[in-house]
């Protein structure tokens, strides 16, 4: 059950099958203040709350609507699965998205949602809290989610913002969070927003889209879409609690505080995930030591009791997967009898681990749990890591680790010790392989696209039959832009977790050879230019430039690419063994431009420089040698820069050449005219 964080969220939807429900007066109390009572007659839904398509066209409107829509995917296409149209109070209530999580980078603050691939941004100062709402810090929050992703999972998330006023442009993708939680076992989809008109499209009779964020939701009764209008003058409300007993029979579930939920015909229970499909499903969790969770929309009926409109059961299992009642009776009766006195027992925990805080010596369980480890803490030798540090250091070289063991509850700061564990990884000794996606050249280490970290020491074997011969090779070739791979054999250090190779061998995508293509752009002082396709190439003293060519140095590529030039290449290259680099042996370099006339508008003028760039892009350099038209209105490039900046519009034409050795347009002769003039 989600707990939403201050926002105004009383209002609750109601299905128009139960709103025949109809508020029929107080109780016959005399002289009592009874509770609101309804009617459990068939009447028909109060007039303008009838739930349909002709509600959700009626509410897109250019006044706008607030709507909670719940999402999933169906052949590949998202379906509208409930349009819940809220009251006119809503639309200032915090905007909202729930999703599991595919993708999150810590560095840009970057989260990517299941839902419609949507790319989420963390705002500066948001806050983050975890499961039970607990607060935590940027980075603690990035690194829970990231360790879950890399673990194999898609943690539920929710991310809020304040509401947007008009209602955000239907196709504008952008949601800046400034709350963002982690609800990690939640699999639910929701998209609760401001829409207006423009969100909704009625293509067929009866049936239609909306577009929000982006994505486009179908929404058709047809096609198992509900559509229902929120009704709080019906007087529904939100109960909630632990149950404690459920009646199948009787279709009844009672929480621990005593409130009564009824179910009937009409009611809908949410299924989806871990979440328990009718009453007799609650009833043989509750008997299997399960605790289960409630949440219902509900209309009440008398004291106590309250008819579901909408209901969702929860199971939530406890650690170690036994009932907490249970236990609790095996830790008395073991006091009574004198066991653990001399040892405590602990209670059992298990699971997989999210993150280690090596500072504070403590571990971050999925279940949300933090355990420490402290000097008395014994791990089993026959797990696979030995120390905390070990598991910090197997999380960071990407594998899933796992922790079972006891824990017990400090009395006087309430911290969890953890008294014996074993810790198992994913990896096993052995062979490796795969795409590397970087390389640390400060740790000595590179990191697969699996996410797994490889670390090379003086003992690692280079195969001299591959293409790279050394991690500082790997590293040139990915920044020349080739595909890098990697196969070889490695052993995990049980003490910091570290996968250590042990050989390797390193192939490159590229051969020596041809290449071609368009110069992206150019790095002197590296010596280096980019071709479109990312590729990298590096000129050395041996680098050829062929006449046949435009351009017959570097500075000219840079320079030809500064005019506005499309600068292309062809050539021999090859692969240095020891950095990676791709050397350039012989170029042949060509631009689009061809010397002769040029013509148009000026865009700017740039006096220190010498130049003026005309709208097209292309930059034009005026020299000592340049004529100036003296029929034209300008006569210097001073007199150019003068008219422009008393707003006059100036178009050129005239004769150029291209320097070969600096890529630049000389301009030969111009003439200046000038409209627009005082």
């Amino acid at each position: 059950m989600r707990a939403l964080l201050a926002t105004d969220r009383t209002r609750l939807p109601i299905r128009g099958a139960l709103l025949g429900l109809a508020m029929a007066g107080l109780a016959a109390c005399s002289g009592s203040d009874a509770p609101t009572a309804i009617s459990l007659e068939p009447d028909p839904p109060p007039p303008g709350v009838e739930p349909g398509m002709a509600t959700l066209q009626a509410a897109a409107t250019d006044a706008g609507a607030r709507i909670e829509v719940e999402v999933m995917q169906e052949g590949g296409a998202w379906l509208a699965h409930e349009v819940e149209i809220q009251t006119a109070s809503d639309r200032d209530a915090l905007e909202r998205l729930e999703s599991p999580l595919v993708a999150a980078a810590a560095a840009t603050g970057g989260l990517t949602l299941q839902l419609g691939g949507l790319e989420v941004r963390v705002a500066d100062g948001a806050r983050f809290m975890v499961d039970g709402g607990r607060e935590v810090s940027r980075d603690a929050f990035f690194a829970t989610v990231e360790a879950l992703i890399a673990a194999g999972e898609t943690p539920g998330i929710e991310v809020l913002r304040p509401a947007t006023s008009p209602a955000q442009a239907p196709n504008l993708d952008v949601f800046e969070a400034e709350i963002v939680r982690l609800n990690a076992d939640s699999e639910d989809r929701v998209i609760d927003l401001n829409m207006d008109g423009r969100h909704l499209r009625m293509p067929v009779a009866g049936a239609g889209m909306l577009t929000l964020l982006g994505v486009e939701l179908t929404v058709d009764p047809g096609a198992s879409s509900v559509v229902e209008r929120s009704a709080d003058q019906a007087g529904a409300v939100d109960v909630d609690g632990m149950a404690q007993s459920a009646d199948d029979a009787a279709g009844t579930v009672t929480l621990e505080d005593g409130t009564v939920l009824r179910v009937l015909a009409g009611t809908r229970i949410k299924t989806g995930g871990d979440r328990l499909a009718s009453i007799a499903h609650v009833a043989a969790a509750l008997d299997g030591g399960a605790a289960v969770e409630v949440d219902a929309d509900a209309v009440l009926e008398s004291e106590g009791v309250y008819v579901a409109v909408k209901i969702s059961f929860d199971p939530e299992a406890s650690d170690d997967g036994s009932d907490g009642e249970e236990e609790e009776e095996e830790e008395e009766e073991g006091d009574e009898e004198g066991d653990g006195e001399d040892e405590p027992e602990g209670v059992q925990f298990g699971g997989n681990v999210v993150s280690v805080d090596l500072e504070a010596g403590t571990f971050l369980m999925t279940t949300g749990k933090v355990l420490t480890v402290s000097g008395e803490t014994l791990f089993d030798e026959e797990g696979d890591l030995s120390t905390l540090e070990a598991m910090a250091g197997a999380l960071e070289a990407g594998d899933r680790v796992m922790a079972e063991g006891r824990a017990v509850e400090d009395e006087e700061t309430g911290a969890w010790m953890v008294l014996d564990m074993r810790v198992e990884t994913s990896g096993e000794d052995g062979d490796f392989g795969g795409r590397v996606a970087s390389v640390d050249l400060e740790d000595g280490t590179f990191t697969l696209k699996s996410g797994k970290v490889m670390t090379l020491s003086e003992e690692t074997s280079f195969d001299e039959e591959g293409d790279l011969t050394s991690l500082e090779a790997m590293d040139g070739a990915i920044a020349a832009g080739d595909v890098v791979t990697v196969e070889g054999l490695a052993e995990k250090d049980p003490e910091t977790g570290a996968w250590t190779v042990l050989e390797i061998r390193v192939n490159a995508s590229g051969e020596d050879g041809e290449f071609g293509g368009r110069v992206e752009s150019v790095d002197l002082e590296a010596g280096t230019f980019t071709l479109k396709s990312g590729k990298i190439l590096t000129l050395d003293e041996g680098t050829t430039f062929l006449e046949e060519g435009d351009l017959a140095s570097l500075d000219a590529m840079a320079g030809a690419l500064a005019a506005g030039d499309v600068v292309t290449v062809e050539g021999m290259a090859t692969k240095d063994s020891e950095t990676g680099a791709w050397i350039a042996t012989e170029l042949l370099v060509e631009t689009n431009g061809e010397d002769g006339e040029f013509g148009g508008r000026v865009a700017s003028v740039d006096t220190e420089a010498g130049t003026f760039t005309l709208q097209n892009g292309r930059v034009l350099t005026v020299t000592g040698e340049t004529a100036f038209d003296e029929d034209g209105d300008a006569t210097s490039l001073d007199d150019m820069a003068t008219a422009l900046g008393e707003g006059g519009k100036l178009n050129v034409s005239g004769m150029m050449a291209q320097d070969a050795d600096t890529g630049e347009w000389l301009v030969a002769d111009v003439t200046v005219k000038r409209t627009g003039k005082p």
